[in-house]
């Protein structure tokens, strides 16, 4: 019935207005006629028919299809944990839509989305940040550390501040041969 052109593929997603996917769900409504006609009616896919009867069936609109591949191709940026709770928040009381959040706020959807579900598994506490890796010598507590881990933890720096020293005595060292040698070559 359509020829060599229904075996033709199309190297990008197709593009349908809202009022078009609402004139083909009305067809089948009002006119008795089956999914895969319309598929082949209008040259659609069969599953993108049946998900925007689906939709209206149950009340959700059929929007127009606007990809903004930039959401989730950009690069990230550094956000604070209260703009990520906001992110959040705005993205569950708008029926999850991270594409919208992620426009809105100019982030990644993947992040968006990788927040989202964080938060609603785990709690807010999920979206603080949280540094991979072992604690720097500097930020651990030693007032909770026994004796010997004390101890451990002084030879530690004063190991690391003898290495600084002698690697400062090399470079000096080393300085003072290449001055001499400019000294000779005058």
């Amino acid at each position: 019935e359509h020829g060599p052109s229904a075996f033709e593929t199309s190297n990008r997603n197709s593009s349908y207005s809202k009022e078009f996917k609402l004139s083909v769900v009305e067809e089948y409504v009002i006119g008795n006629i089956s999914i895969p006609d319309l598929a082949a009616k209008y040259n659609i896919d069969y599953s993108v028919v049946r998900t925007w009867i689906n939709k209206w069936y149950n009340g959700i609109e059929n929007n127009d299809y606007d990809p903004k591949g930039d959401v989730y191709t950009m690069k990230s940026r550094k956000t604070t944990f209260e703009e990520r709770l906001e992110i959040v928040k705005y993205a569950i009381e708008n029926d999850m839509c991270y594409k919208n959040a992620a426009d809105k706020y100019t982030i990644t959807y993947a992040l968006v989305y990788k927040w989202t579900r964080a938060y609603i598994d785990k709690g807010p506490e999920a979206l603080k940040y949280e540094k991979r890796g072992p604690k720097k010598k500097s930020e651990i507590d030693e007032s909770n550390l026994t004796e010997i881990d004390r101890l451990k933890l002084e030879l530690e720096k004063e190991k690391a501040l003898r290495k600084r020293r002698e690697f400062e005595l090399e470079v000096l060292k080393k300085k003072e041969v290449f001055e001499k040698e400019l000294r000779f070559r005058k």
